[in-house]
């Protein structure tokens, strides 16, 4: 039987200059002059007007009315960066604060030469506790550090204005106020997130502006957000190649959390060429950040904490509320712009003050978490639990989340659905058929409860871009036991959200799409992937267990069918002969229990084809659950091979709940172990040699990876990018505390 296991936005006209001079007497900022002055751009003389927001936006809901108030100017900037100046009031310097109105700026003259280029800045350098660094501003960067450029002068001979990284950018860059400029490396992303200077409390400002240099195509801009994480307005910095842009918009009261801003179209880099932007940036200018009201300290986006082994803990927690239990994590890495920066997103489960589960999504910006749209839920009414996030569409752009739920439309049966997030509204948007009520259901019947949803994005033509593949577990109308059932999505401008979902399999004897071995057991614990060449072939793995017989692992081929409904049929690896199981079981013994499969595409080698490969937990001589892994065998591509034996810290202790992932050719294992005194702790391992010899190191400290000592940890999961591994897990008892749910970087 089935059991449960454990932005919006709106257009915003914005305001040109000659509109924000008849306001300044408004806000405090004396007479507005008899004439407005044209701003230089090269040898035109041009009015200085506002350019179009680039996207919808939200009109802020704590804002007194009135759209935002944007200053922008391109050449002779001077007269727009002091308009903006005097909108947001007195210059606060470098003092802690709070302070009850004014400014703070930034213009990274102060910066001593051993934290200029070739040294990087630390992204809390003004955020300092005491004069003249509390400035309230905390920078980070999906890139690989931030910068400032050397002076003229320095004691390392460097180059300024960025000369160290292209010698070309001495002559490229100009400046405002001389002599450095800021960038990030290795990125064009800068997140910036406010906090009361002197402090770690989260804070909101009313506007800010910054100054650009060599701004060449519409892509520099700044994003906003409030502290929700809906998005106030994207709006476009001026052009002025070689030259100096302004661009800064106040709001009607501290609204904003958070910015984004995008520096030209890739990062400062030796090879950049005519079709691409690099720009950066000098003076930072924004109001004073003033506490948001009832905000919990620990949120503060802080330095990370450094961990052993090259593991580094983010500071607080991912959840919304630290009041309130979070767990069943789910981690993925893409870009919402194709092009830019990956990012890892987190999608959990967490209970609410109304005393029901909710889903949330948050985006990894900088060290802290910023949420991405509202709860998933379909129902606020009911729990909703257990999500799987991935990217899919063109250029893996769009996030997509899946989940189950309980449903009144249908009786209280347990749903599967699932949303893709739209960027431009910074909403989740369910999608598929309308199954009654307009649910999207993807059950197969609405009437069965269904389970343990899984996303797999992935495409059957590697010259196409993937779609979202789920798998998930359901109870069967026929033989009333948990059944295997996958399904794809499909553009459909009919359905809710713009697809339908295509049941993938052959209809077998109870007239269900299963993938059971056995209809006659329960599935447990799907997930799936792409793999072989171009990674173009779906396979999933599960476990099945009951009717007296152990746990036992399973993995089958999608292989294309033009005749079996989705376009594919499953194909058991190693294939399944009549009555034997136990033949096609990944088990290393199949008599005794194993569970908690998981599966990952990978090669040892660079170029070669990736092959699936899967961890799970079984039951071992000691009587303890060990965690073992298998890969498919290359030579035969129909069978799998053994890499290595246990990976356990301690083979008389209790491993589960394994995730396999590669970092570039190697694969990493992360798991939960039991640590001796009944509490389990993340432990990690990566392949040390080839696949045959099967040596596992172990990557984490002793006693694994974790905040403190003595605590539970109850779920895990990671997700990799070229250079590194991520990983977010639960500390506690979701069910009997406000369990916490942590991530943090392991690089190699």
């Amino acid at each position: 039987m089935l059991t449960e296991p454990s932005r919006r936005r709106r257009t915003l006209a914005p305001v040109s200059l000659a509109i924000i001079l008849t306001l300044l007497a408004a806000c405090g900022g004396g007479a507005s002059p008899t004439k407005v002055p044209s701003t230089q751009v090269g040898s035109t003389q041009v009015a200085p007007t506002a350019l179009p927001i680039a996207t919808n936006a939200a009109q802020p809901t704590t804002a007194a009315g009135g759209a935002p108030v944007v200053v922008q100017a391109a050449g002779d900037i001077l007269y727009a960066v002091n308009q903006f100046r005097v909108l947001l009031g007195t210059n606060n310097g470098g003092d802690p604060g709070p302070k009850p109105s004014g400014r703070r700026e930034i213009n990274w003259d102060g910066v001593p030469d051993n934290l200029a280029a070739p040294n990087n800045l630390p992204p809390d350098f003004f955020n300092g506790t005491t004069a003249p660094l509390a400035r309230g501003a905390f920078l980070s960067t999906p890139g690989t550090a931030l910068q400032v450029s050397a002076n003229l002068t320095n004691p390392t001979n460097t180059l300024p204005r960025f000369g160290n990284i292209n010698p070309t950018y001495v002559d490229l860059f100009k400046v405002f106020s001389p002599q450095r400029l800021f960038s990030p490396i290795g990125s064009n992303i800068v997140d910036i997130t406010f906090f009361v200077p002197g402090t770690k409390i989260p804070a909101l400002v009313q506007g800010y502006g910054a100054v650009y240099t060599n701004v060449n195509t519409q892509h520099t801009a700044f994003e906003y957000f409030d502290k929700d994480g809906n998005s106030l307005g994207s709006y476009s910095v001026p052009l002025a190649p070689k030259g100096l842009s302004f661009l800064g918009v106040m709001f009607s009261s501290p609204v904003v959390a958070h910015i984004r801003i995008q520096y030209g179209t890739v990062a400062l880099g030796p090879n950049d060429d005519a079709t691409n932007n690099v720009a950066v940036m000098d003076d930072f200018i924004y109001g004073e950040p003033q506490a948001i009201p009832g905000a919990p300290t620990a949120t503060a986006a802080a330095a990370p904490t450094a961990a052993p082994a090259g593991f580094t803990l983010f500071d607080g927690s991912v959840n919304l509320d630290a009041k309130q239990a979070a767990r069943e994590p789910s981690l993925a890495v893409g870009v919402t712009t194709p092009g830019g920066p990956a990012d890892m997103w987190v999608a959990w489960d967490e209970a609410t003050a109304g005393g029901k589960r909710q889903v949330f999504v948050s985006e990894r910006v900088g060290t802290a978490f910023q949420p991405r749209g509202g709860s998933l839920n379909i129902h606020p009414g009911s729990d909703a639990t257990a999500p799987s996030i991935g990217f899919a569409g063109d250029s893996s752009a769009v996030p997509w989340a899946t989940w189950y739920e309980a449903s009144p439309q249908f009786g209280g049966a347990l749903q599967v659905f699932a949303s893709r997030f739209d960027t431009a509204s910074g909403k989740w948007q369910p999608a598929g058929q309308d199954r009654g009520g307009k649910e999207p259901s993807l059950n197969f019947n609405t009437s069965r409860d269904a389970i343990d949803s899984s996303i797999f994005p992935g495409s059957g033509d590697p010259t196409k871009p993937p779609v979202p593949w789920i798998v998930w577990l359901e109870t069967s109308v026929a033989s009333n036991f948990v059944q295997l059932f996958v399904a794809r999505g499909v553009k459909d401008t009919t359905s809710i959200g713009g697809f339908h979902w295509v049941d993938v399999g052959a209809i077998g004897a109870d007239k269900e799409p299963t993938i059971n071995v056995d209809s006659k057991r329960d599935a447990v614990h799907p997930s799936g992937v792409f793999a072989e060449t171009g990674n173009a072939v779906p396979w999933i793995v599960w476990s099945e267990i009951g009717a007296g017989r152990p746990g036992r692992i399973f993995t089958a081929r999608g292989v294309a069918d033009a005749n079996t409904p989705g376009g594919f049929k499953w194909i058991n690896v190693p294939p399944c002969p009549p009555n034997n199981e136990a033949a096609c079981a990944l088990n290393v013994n199949p008599l005794k229990d194993a569970a908690d499969a998981s599966m990952a595409a990978g090669s040892l080698k660079a170029g070669e084809a990736s092959v699936p490969w899967i961890a799970w937990a079984e039951v071992g001589p000691t009587g303890k659950d060990q965690i073992l892994v298998n890969r498919l065998d290359t030579n035969t591509r129909n069978s799998f091979l053994n890499v290595g034996g246990s990976l356990n810290v301690d083979p008389n202790h209790n491993g589960k709940l394994p995730s396999i992932k590669f970092v570039g050719n190697v694969p990493y294992v992360s798991w939960l172990e039991d640590d001796g005194s009944g509490h389990f702790t993340t432990q990690l391992r990566h392949l040390a040699s080839d696949p045959q010899t099967g040596t596992w190191v172990l990557d984490s400290p002793a006693g694994g990876f974790r905040r403190a000592p003595g605590v539970n940890q109850t779920s895990l999961s990671s997700v990799s990018v070229p250079d590194s591994l991520f990983l977010a897990w639960v500390e506690g008892d979701p069910n009997k505390e406000a369990a916490q749910l942590l991530a943090g970087q392991f690089r190699p």
